[in-house]
């Protein structure tokens, strides 16, 4: 695992009291990163407020990227610079749009590291992007948006 993917897992994977006893990072640091996963303010800003949009908007992203990250590591797989390039920035604008900042910052990473031709750099962060949406998708239920989508719709009785 590259050094970026790691201080990514070690720092993102932990609540922040955990990460002041594992980091050299302040509390008032840690937390700035520690929101950076899910930026709801943010997101609702970009969409003037409609939760309807953006709850649709998420359940849209949810449902999309894991199809994505497939995509992604398929074209990595087959040494497709190109199509790894173009997914990675796909991936990278839908978790810019619904506040997954650092879903995004790996992302990004992985789209430069297959624009340069480097897929065995953009590879070794696979696993850092999956722990990242993982890491989002638990944020965006735990905010209650899924839940929030299904009542509108009338699945959640």
């Amino acid at each position: 695992m590259s050094e970026f993917c790691y201080d990514l897992v070690l720092m993102y994977s932990y609540t922040p009291a955990i990460l002041a006893t594992t980091t050299n990072k302040t509390p008032r640091n840690m937390m700035s990163d520690y929101n950076a996963i899910f930026q709801e303010k943010e997101m609702l800003g970009r969409l003037k407020e409609d939760k309807g949009i953006a709850s649709a908007i998420i359940v849209s992203f949810l449902e999309d990227i894991p199809q994505q990250i497939a995509s992604l590591k398929a074209a990595i797989a087959e040494h497709d610079e190109e199509k790894a390039c173009l997914t990675a920035h796909t991936i990278k604008g839908a978790a810019l749009l619904v506040g997954g900042k650092m879903l995004s910052i790996v992302a990004e990473k992985m789209e430069i590291a297959a624009k340069s031709g480097n897929l065995q750099e953009a590879e070794r962060m696979q696993s850092g992007l999956e722990e990242q949406f993982s890491i989002l998708e638990d944020r965006i239920k735990a905010a209650g948006w899924v839940k929030k989508h299904d009542e509108e719709d009338g699945r959640g009785q």
